[in-house]
């Protein structure tokens, strides 16, 4: 892990704190994991929810990047991205597992870029 952190981590980190997420840019996973633990049920509950809207959010931002809203090729996208960041069938209750290194990676990378993408001043 770096040391060197730069500003966008620095504003997009304030955001996840504003948004009520755990701040994850420049940080180990199991730092979050850690943050999660500790947290209550229903706090714990709660940040993971907020977490996998604001996914959600990233990956129809993300789709709509690539190609218009509403073509097949928009909802295609949708669901390769939700499948490849671990919001698939299954993905959820007693049958889910463990998030592959990958899917977390993208979670994060999605995230991180949707957040960043709503302050003007890192994106010009």
């Amino acid at each position: 892990m770096s040391t060197h952190v730069d500003s966008r981590e620095i504003v997009v980190n304030m955001l996840c704190i504003e948004k009520g997420i755990i701040p994850f840019l420049g940080v180990e996973m199991e730092h979050v994991s850690d943050t999660l633990r500790n947290m209550s049920e229903k706090k714990r509950r709660a940040t993971i929810r907020k977490f996998r809207k604001i996914l959600k959010k990233a990956i129809r931002h993300e789709a709509a990047s690539w190609h218009n809203m509403g073509s097949c090729q928009y909802f295609e996208r949708i669901e390769i991205l939700r499948l490849n960041a671990g919001l698939g069938q299954g993905s959820r209750g007693p049958t889910s597992k463990k998030l592959s290194t990958r899917s977390c990676a993208l979670r994060r990378t999605l995230v991180a870029r949707y957040l960043a993408m709503t302050v003007p001043e890192l994106n010009s």
